[in-house]
């Protein structure tokens, strides 16, 4: 990638304020650190270059990139598969907890709407 433009919507981006810009990147395979330089053009023209050494008063962004855990795809699903069993038992004890709270709720609805209905009849006949 070569460069990226985002251009502020509305009134733009007044002074001491700040707006977030993302894109999705694929990360660098080996480690080590990539330097954003970024170009702030304003309404009257003017240009800020934040594109220098990290201790300049206009620094370049820079992101570090770490060298993450190997897995093999076999670990992978493994990992996987343990994890979407845990996920099942958890949400098979919390399901049959919400479950009878369900029907306690369910339960109380019809009874209330059964109970309105009595009245109803009740009054015109």
């Amino acid at each position: 990638m070569k460069s990226v433009t985002w251009t502020a919507k509305n009134d733009g981006i007044g002074p001491n304020e700040f707006t977030e810009f993302a894109f999705i990147a694929a990360n660098p395979s080996e480690p080590g650190q990539i330097s954003w330089k970024a170009v702030q053009t304003y309404d009257d023209g003017s240009v800020v270059e934040w594109a220098g050494s990290p201790d300049s008063e206009k620094p370049a962004s820079v992101t570090k990139i770490s060298e993450g855990d190997a897995v093999s795809s076999h670990e992978d699903h493994e990992q996987s598969t343990t994890s979407e069993a845990a996920e099942e038992e958890t949400d098979t004890s919390s399901s049959s907890e919400s479950g009878s709270t369900n029907w306690i709720a369910i339960s109380l609805s019809v009874i209330a709407i059964l109970l309105a209905l009595i009245g109803l009849f009740r009054k015109r006949a």
